[in-house]
């Protein structure tokens, strides 16, 4: 039976509970289609360096499953080592194995791909991380990005890591808050992440903050507070509720996000918290506490008494302001590096 897939491809499959299979000529249609979109982005600009699918194999031992390092909703993401030696993190859509799979990774996936290339190849800022580059081969879309050892916010958090001083987390948040600064008023042209969250922000030897995650990234409009519309997408917890409610968003969803992001490192908790009572939102939960600026029952018991008050103040100040419900309300990202960085020891 013939069967249209949701972005005009066709497909062949042989029942309901069969593997579907792509003909040779829609496949190799669909990666006539890639190569145009990619030789688009960069007609007119340098290309970040273009990796052969052999390169990429052998970096990551074929993709094996002991460096797969971390796993989207349409990716997985691998260590790898170059020739020189660099190491590496690979980005590739999830695969059934054989045949990319139906529906998510052919279109979301390769959406996600070609945005993140798109968008990701023209910035340059010390908090976000650098696309080193890409492969482009049969049906094959891979990115090519630095490196952490470190891992994630989200990993030391709320992993098994040692628990992050004080210190260390201020600096996350002023570093994130510039590289969305970057992306909203001093990037080429404007951008909206859309999906700022702590398993996108990776972290250096020294715990630089780098912001990563750019599959969900789009443009932003060039009139100010003008809103974009589209289907919901993004992670539980840090969404933007007036996006959830009107399939509108704006640079103020990254804001609300990153509010969320100052709630999980001043209280240490998650955004949404599945073992506690009645799965806990950190926002319903902390969201008087802000308002009275109660320190003693917000701040994370991890950190006793070993952080600076006046930066503590300052962080809760500007959660309070991020995360309000209407967007008018929440500031623009610039006037909370303002803020943060009133307080701020931490150098460029």
């Amino acid at each position: 039976m013939l069967r249209n897939g949701s972005d005009g491809e066709e497909g062949l499959s042989t029942g309901v509970n069969s593997e579907p299979v792509y003909i040779a000529d829609t496949t190799y249609a669909n990666h006539r289609a890639v190569l145009q979109k990619v030789q688009s982005i960069f007609f007119y600009r340098p290309s970040p360096r273009r990796f052969s699918f052999n390169k990429v194999d052998t970096a990551t031992g074929s993709f094996d499953p002991s460096n797969m390092v971390g796993s989207g909703g349409c990716s997985k993401v691998y260590r790898g080592k170059l020739e020189d030696g660099r190491l590496v993190a690979i980005k590739r859509p999830i695969e059934d194995g054989r045949l990319v799979a139906i529906k998510r990774p052919i279109n979301s996936g390769r959406q996600e791909y070609l945005r993140a290339l798109e968008i990701h190849s023209r910035l340059s800022h010390a908090n976000i991380v650098s696309l080193i580059g890409y492969c482009v081969e049969n049906t094959r879309l891979i990115l090519v990005y630095d490196f952490f050892h470190q891992k994630t916010l989200w990993v030391h958090l709320h992993g098994e890591e040692n628990v992050l001083g004080w210190e260390v987390r201020y600096k996350i948040a002023v570093g994130i808050c510039k590289a969305l600064e970057y992306l909203h008023d001093g990037s080429p042209r404007s951008v909206i992440h859309r999906n700022v969250k702590a398993s996108n922000i990776l972290l250096s030897d020294d715990f630089r903050p780098q912001l990563s995650g750019f599959g969900l990234a789009t443009w932003a409009p060039e009139r100010p507070m003008f809103y974009l519309e589209g289907t919901v997408m993004g992670t539980p917890g840090y969404l933007d509720p007036e996006y959830r409610r009107t399939e509108k968003f704006s640079e103020k969803s990254d804001v609300y996000a990153f509010g969320i992001i100052l709630l999980e490192l001043i209280t240490g908790r998650k955004p949404i918290d599945l073992l506690r009572c009645m799965d806990e939102i950190v926002l319903d939960w902390a969201r008087l506490l802000l308002y009275e600026r109660n320190l003693n029952e917000l701040v994370d018991p991890r950190l006793g008494s070993t952080y600076n008050v006046s930066q503590m103040q300052a962080m809760i100040s500007a959660a309070a302001l991020c995360v309000q419900k209407s967007s008018q309300q929440r500031p623009k990202i610039s006037e909370v590096l303002k803020m943060l960085n009133e307080f701020s020891d931490t150098e460029d």
